[in-house]
């Protein structure tokens, strides 16, 4: 969550479904140091530690996809670069969901177009996520931002699948950075969900797909935290405006103190 919020735990029943949904496959979650006691590069840092104690289990590097969401998904951009500098083996391949690869991406189309329909549009907080993260490091540096990537870097990639929302803040510079990869020669598959909003994702316990318009009516953190929150007989949304859909996200019903 934004380099700052969430643990391990919270995205346990994520994983979990996820594992299940790719036909019972093993998966290792981490919790990543955050800011503002261990800013940038801190967790990169602790990602390329995950990555040497996996190998040393005696787990293969081609047995291995890292993934991530948001800011999560910069992070696995993140280790790929740090273990291409030291010439390390590469994962056999990589799955970002709605990846965080500019850290101020106000002045794309996407983050003009579509806030009024996304609910990561609160620029002040994205500021200050950015702020505590960073902690001064360069903005253009690719391992806190990969949509700067040099050609040489996105040329070792391993092979991508990444997706974006169609309706989401962050779809141009996500778009732009799977645009380069591919112009790099890399091999990159890039998934656009229509009319849907930053790491929808997460959102498959929804009884209905969002559209551009309305989140869908429970997100997984809904599902996961507050388990009654929502009702089975009721399918429609339970939330009339973006405003109450940030409301809800932010609060401390699904992200606790």
């Amino acid at each position: 969550g934004a380099f700052v919020l969430c643990r391990a735990r919270t995205e346990r029943m994520v994983v979990g479904n996820l594992v299940k949904a790719l036909g019972g496959c093993r998966a290792f979650n981490v919790d990543y140091p955050k800011p503002p006691d261990s800013p940038f590069p801190a967790a990169v840092e602790n990602a390329l530690e995950v990555w040497d104690w996996l190998l040393a289990q005696g787990i293969g590097p081609k047995d291995v996809v890292v993934s991530g969401d948001s800011a999560g998904g910069n992070l696995a951009l993140s280790l790929l670069f740090r273990l291409q500098a030291k010439g390390a083996e590469m994962p056999a391949a990589a799955v970002l969901l709605s990846p965080w690869v500019e850290m101020l991406p106000f002045s794309s189309e996407s983050w003009r177009d579509n806030v009024p329909y996304d609910y990561i549009g609160q620029k002040g907080m994205m500021e200050q996520f950015v702020a505590m993260y960073t902690s001064g490091a360069s903005h253009s540096n690719p391992l806190v931002a990969p949509l700067h990537a040099s050609t040489e870097q996105l040329r070792g990639l391993p092979p991508l699948w990444i997706s974006v929302g169609g309706a989401e803040m962050l779809r141009s510079s996500i778009e732009g950075f799977a645009f380069r990869a591919h112009e790099a020669k890399g091999e990159v598959r890039l998934y656009v969900g229509p009319g849907m909003p930053h790491v929808y994702q997460l959102c498959f316990w929804a009884y209905r797909p969002p559209n551009a318009s309305l989140l869908p009516r429970c997100c997984w953190s809904c599902r996961t935290l507050c388990p009654g929150f929502c009702t089975q007989q009721d399918p429609g949304p339970v939330w009339e405006s973006m405003e109450q859909a940030r409301y809800f996200v932010w609060s401390r019903k699904v992200w606790g103190s």
